[in-house]
């Protein structure tokens, strides 16, 4: 997958969207990082996505995966 922090914002918002209630987002390769920077490492991105959607979710996990719940 792509792991810019453009392509995986973009892809968390348009898969949020198609979720339904009670279902589930995994984030992988939370921790993996690139010697190019934040603009090609997907933590940043996961974050800014979990704080945007934090009212309508529940954070499962956190370690190198991020598991949301999207609330009913």
């Amino acid at each position: 997958g792509d792991h810019t922090a453009e392509g995986v914002l973009r892809d968390a918002v348009l898969s949020w969207r198609l979720l339904n209630p009670g279902g589930i987002i995994a984030f992988d390769d939370y921790t993996w990082t690139d010697p190019r920077g934040i603009a090609y490492q997907p933590k940043w991105s996961i974050d800014t996505f979990v704080t945007i959607v934090k009212e309508d979710s529940e954070i499962l996990t956190v370690n190198s995966q991020v598991w949301l719940k999207k609330k009913e």
